[in-house]
């Protein structure tokens, strides 16, 4: 790419230069041209290399395959996940945000512009959780709070400084991915569309059960 963009901006110079007419260049004419040319093709090059430093790595995060948002989905609401005393729910949540980790090679993270990750029972690998398991792991630990509370029960873990942690991390992960899906109106019984509840909408998601499938594939050396 770089060689190409030299090419074109060469000739660019070359074709739009006026030369004199044949027999009237001199010693000095042609010294001109020549250093005019030296000129150009090392400010081009200073250009590139500059370009270049300031792009840093040819990747910033390891190259898991390319997964689009395409899958439209509404989001509806999933009673599995809202009974608060109910062991069914507790199941369905403690589910969500596990096994989330990836294995790399820990040769290839400077290659990547990558830092050290996890300590892990694998030599020579690296381990690094998705950001979207990290989301829900911090959901859950704010859920397992807020359940303790609603029913008196003593928190066995000390979660305080994990949840005050989990609000912030979150906070900043919504406003990153930022949906900007228009949100349709619920209508009331009265007929009214004073209010939103999200339920209906479609979004433009990832396939949730691909994203599973990556991770496994990278979990398995």
């Amino acid at each position: 790419m770089a060689s190409e963009l030299l090419k074109t901006r060469l000739l660019f110079f070359f074709t739009t230069l006026r030369l004199p007419r044949r027999g009237k260049l001199t010693t000095s004419t042609y010294l001109a041209i020549l250093g005019i040319g030296i000129i150009a093709i090392v400010t081009i090059v200073v250009t590139l290399i500059l370009q270049r430093s300031r792009a840093g790595p040819r990747f910033t995060v390891y190259p898991l395959p390319s997964l689009e948002a395409t899958k439209s989905k509404p989001f509806l609401p999933d009673y599995k996940y809202w009974n608060l005393s109910s062991s069914h729910s507790a199941s369905a949540w403690d589910v969500l945000g596990r096994h989330g980790d990836v294995l790399i090679p820990s040769s290839d993270l400077d290659g990547y512009g990558l830092p050290r990750g996890l300590e892990t029972s694998v030599d020579g690998y690296d381990g690094f959780p998705l950001s979207a398991f990290h989301q829900l792991h911090c959901l859950k630990s704010i859920r397992k709070h807020y359940v303790a509370l609603q029913s008196n029960t003593p928190i066995v873990d000390s979660v305080d400084n994990h949840v005050d942690h989990c609000f912030d991390y979150l906070r900043q992960a919504i406003m990153c991915s930022a949906d900007m899906t228009l949100e349709k109106a619920r209508v009331d019984p009265d007929g009214h569309r004073r209010r939103v509840d999200g339920w209906g909408t479609m979004h433009k998601c990832r396939d949730w059960g691909r994203v599973r499938e990556i991770v496994e594939e990278r979990r398995q050396i």
